[in-house]
């Protein structure tokens, strides 16, 4: 498999400000890990065309698609899996120009919601006023498939879907080839932490699918203390005394009986600051999972739009630092995403 991330941020897509390219240009340090949102490019050994997300970064992908059999009088196939329908990860749909070129032959993976088909979210970000074009006009896409978790789709490889943990649900994803596994875990928050647990049941079903994988590639919007809302001594103190003394006013369920749903609710309105219930995770927890699941590699991505490259920077130091002081250097490689990184597996 080859790998290609065409956009590793979340929320809104990051504009470089010139004060950062500056900073760039007198440290000569790398590449800035650019600012689109998710869109990851995976080719199969056949040559097999797999996207996983829709976010800005598509748009690029879909122009170098153009000049690799996508364009007019050609067929291009490929499988697009979309792991939820938040904007950030569909954003760049209306601007992906294989989607126009009648002869491609493109199918459409996502998990089905109550009210409305993956086609009908995806047509109405198309529709008066928010776009001048409807999304009839794109018939490159032939094919809308749903896709829930446990459900295993066989191609040029396998793609394995779990359930994420994410507000209006989400999908992680497993893709594997001549028993090579990497994993797509981004818009998910650990709930080990919450539930007083070193991992809970969404952590090990996650742990479980990425048993022996590659890599993972994790959310890591939030610092470990941004998540928290900042002090982890209030943050023990809060928990410790909402499991002896909280009861839920409405049913007299205890805290320490709530699942992660329930407590996240209750711990948003003790710690206003935290980011408690977003979805999102960091590094840390990604290297707990990472390191249970055996896993070779921790690819982070879905980088808070807020943040500076430095800020980035800093916050990989930080997760060669905790495999340091655990004693894990070797163990686990990790890696930051950014726009344009390739990677072979």
């Amino acid at each position: 498999m080859k790998l290609k991330f065409y956009g590793v941020f979340g929320s809104v897509p990051r504009p470089i400000a010139m004060d950062e390219v500056r900073e760039e240009m007198l440290s000569r340090s790398p590449a800035t890990y650019g600012g689109n949102t998710t869109c990851l490019e995976v080719i199969a050994g056949d040559g097999k065309e797999f996207i996983f997300d829709a976010g800005t970064g598509i748009v690029k992908l879909g122009l170098q698609l153009m000049g690799r059999g996508f364009a007019p009088g050609k067929n291009g196939k490929a499988a697009l899996f979309l792991t939820h329908q938040h904007y950030d990860h569909i954003q760049g749909m209306p601007f992906f120009v294989p989607a126009y070129i009648p002869t491609n032959e493109i199918a459409v993976y996502s998990e089905p919601k109550v009210s409305k088909t993956a086609k009908e979210i995806l047509s109405g970000q198309m529709a008066v006023p928010y776009f001048p074009v409807k999304m009839d006009i794109q018939r490159g896409l032939v094919e809308f498939h749903e896709i829930g978790p446990g459900q295993i789709i066989r191609d040029s490889m396998e793609v394995e879907a779990i359930r994420s943990n994410h507000p209006d649900s989400s999908l992680i994803y497993a893709a594997c080839e001549a028993g090579k596994k990497i994993v797509f875990a981004t818009d998910y928050e650990h709930d080990g932490q919450i539930l007083g647990k070193r991992f809970g049941p969404r952590d090990n079903a996650l742990i479980e699918l990425a048993k022996g994988a590659e890599m993972i590639i994790y959310d890591c919007q939030f610092t470990p203390l941004e998540y928290i809302g900042g002090d982890m001594q209030r943050f023990g103190k809060v928990m410790e005394s909402l499991q002896t003394l909280y009861h839920d006013p409405a049913t007299g369920k205890p805290f320490s009986e709530m699942s992660f749903d329930e407590r996240k609710v209750v711990l948003a309105k003790e710690l206003p600051m935290s980011k408690i219930g977003w979805g999102h995770s960091n590094a840390k927890h990604g290297i707990d999972i990472a390191l249970a699941a055996g896993a070779k590699a921790l690819v982070l991505t879905h980088h808070n739009p807020l943040n500076t490259d430095k800020k980035i920077d800093e916050i990989v130091e930080q997760a060669e630092q905790e495999l340091q002081r655990r004693g894990m250097v070797g163990s686990l490689r990790i890696v930051p995403a950014y726009d344009g990184l390739e990677m072979q597996v």
